[in-house]
């Protein structure tokens, strides 16, 4: 039993002995002849890390401090990359032992040909995801050093051998968003040098400068960075999937890469990023769910608006929103994605930094959402889109903007056609607001003629959630008074279009049989104009005469004047 004791002493003391030899060795090595005795002795004493022995551990770590001050203080030093690579990437690799390959790693490939870097460094990103955040940041910059010269497969079955990190579904997402997040970087501005660029959390900012300070990855350095992730992203590769658009990359994958690259401030970076979004134009799945929800991510970012943590992200630039909420207008499934839509939608409209582009975009895409979103979800977030949609109105949503200014009447105008479209298809959200009517008749004296016709439409659709025929009982009678009372003095001002809609709002709404409105549209039928005394006189004709199709017809005459 004492000799089974002293058995690992013993082993120790022996390979002590050895690590003292090699010790010296590299001691009396002369600089020119360093690079031939790394290989193979540099990986197998980095594989001594992992000994259990203390003392066996300090003297590999003597070795490997007198070794970094030799290696660093002579460029010409050669590391013995193809080895280390294989013990990096061996599973049997203690995780001790695998940083200390890595850290060699990095050091022998920044002063390797471009060519040994890019047949070296896809091998190493296989199983990235899987990786420690330290070392995946190593990792990711190895990959950006290597992107112009990687090589790209001629048919899609040689991808797993020439780039093995695209092949795992966890290794691919993490380098797409990696190079969604270096496509967004940003300088920081000289007095807000430790705020995160747009689209970025302070984490991914420095995923993307690694060892540089973030003053220091601009310009020609930045764009150039830029320029090789898009040559990866557009890479052409045999594909099955016409879908694919024969690239290593789906259309779905790489949009909002594009949509970012479009919006850069390089020449070369933004006409790459057009160039590729005029391919996408017909080949792009807008209804996958994917693609919404990184578009949704695009314009609201963390979900706390700015970002309180390393991991939470910003908003992307203003200029990327609003081409992402161009592509979300247009896809279906999007409008029933909730709650990421909604708030896409009121960030773009009321965010602190939005423009006026930006917020007509977010009214656009409200509106598509009121259209096309399935029911059960209108009717949960509708009195939250409808309250947002009377800010519009109301001119909260854009207070230093003047009510003329062409994007200020386009945002009232997709709210009316929002309006008229939950009129339509959730009346009970729009019935119980009981001060609406009077809202629209009031806008009627002075709304601009490019949001006079929505203002019509969304008045017609709400003439008909009040008609007795939608509910199937009368009005009550506080709002009929109500009602009456706004329909007459309405009927009596000088705005021709408020004249008209009095007389619709008259024939739709109320009963041939209720005097009060019958007197307005007596009133109505003496009209100097035109349209304004046919629709009187259709809401006064008996229903079996065309009753709805006067009144029809009365308001879009409203429209056309």
């Amino acid at each position: 039993r004492g000799v089974a004791r002293h058995r690992p002493d013993m082993a120790a003391e022996a390979l002590l002995s050895k690590l003292e030899k090699a010790e010296l060795r590299f001691g009396l090595c002369d600089d020119g002849k360093l690079s031939a005795l790394l290989d193979p002795a540099l990986p197998n004493i980095l594989g001594f890390l992992a000994n259990g022995d203390a003392a066996v551990r300090a003297k590999v770590m003597s070795i490997l401090s007198h070794l970094n001050k030799r290696i660093r203080g002579d460029p010409a030093v050669r590391l013995p990359l193809g080895t280390l690579s294989r013990q990096f990437c061996s599973p049997a690799t203690n995780g001790f032992v695998s940083n200390f390959a890595l850290v060699y790693l990095e050091m022998g490939l920044a002063r390797a040909p471009a060519a040994d870097r890019a047949s070296l460094v896809p091998a190493l990103l296989a199983g990235v995801a899987q990786r420690s955040a330290a070392q995946q940041e190593t990792l990711l910059q190895l990959l950006l050093s290597a992107l112009p010269d990687l090589p790209i497969p001629e048919h899609a079955s040689d991808l797993a051998a020439t780039l093995p990190f695209l092949v795992a579904p966890a290794d691919r997402a993490l380098i797409l968003e990696w190079l969604l997040d270096l496509l967004q970087y940003l300088p920081p501005l000289a007095e807000a040098t430790a705020a995160a660029p747009p689209g970025l959390s302070p984490a991914a900012a420095k995923r993307v400068c690694g060892k540089l300070d973030p003053s220091e990855v601009r310009g020609e350095l930045l764009a150039a960075k830029k320029l090789a992730a898009t040559r990866l992203l557009s890479a052409p590769a045999g594909r099955s999937d016409p879908r694919e658009a024969g690239g290593l990359f789906s259309p779905v994958e790489t949009l909002p890469h594009w949509l970012v690259a479009a919006c850069d401030g390089d020449g070369a970076v933004q006409s790459a990023g057009e160039v590729q979004l005029r391919k996408l134009s017909v080949g792009v799945d807008l209804e996958q769910p994917k693609l919404v929800d990184a578009l949704c991510r695009l314009v609201v970012g963390s979900a706390s608006g700015q970002p309180r943590g390393p991991g939470e992200r910003l908003a992307a630039a203003v200029a990327v929103r609003v081409r992402a909420l161009w592509y979300l207008s247009r896809s279906v499934a999007a409008a029933s994605h909730f709650p990421g839509v909604v708030q896409a939608t009121f960030h773009s409209i009321f965010g602190e930094d939005a423009t006026p582009k930006l917020r007509q975009a977010g009214c656009i895409l409200a509106e598509w959402v009121v259209t096309h979103a399935q029911m059960e979800l209108l009717s949960a977030a509708g009195a939250h889109l409808h309250a947002g949609l009377m800010r519009v109105l109301r001119g909260e949503a854009h207070p230093g903007l003047r009510p003329e200014a062409p994007e200020a009447v386009s945002m009232r105008s997709h709210a009316y056609s929002a309006l008229a479209a939950m009129a339509r298809r959730a009346p009970s959200l729009l019935r119980a607001d009981e001060t609406l009517p009077a809202e629209l008749f009031r806008a009627l004296q002075s709304e601009d003629a490019g949001a006079r016709t929505a203002l019509h439409e969304a008045l017609a659709a709400l003439a008909d959630v009040h008609a007795p025929s939608a509910t199937g009982r009368p009005l009550p009678e506080h709002m009929a008074s109500r009602l009456g009372s706004l329909l007459a003095s309405s009927a009596a001002g000088q705005a021709p279009q408020a004249r008209l809609a009095a007389m619709a709002w008259a024939g739709r709404v109320f009963p041939r049989s209720d005097v009060p409105t019958r007197l307005v549209c007596l009133t109505g039928a003496a009209d100097a104009r035109s349209e304004v005394r046919e629709a009187a006189l259709a809401a006064l004709r008996p229903p079996d005469t065309g009753r709805g199709k006067a009144g029809g017809a009365g308001l879009g005459a409203g429209a056309r004047g």
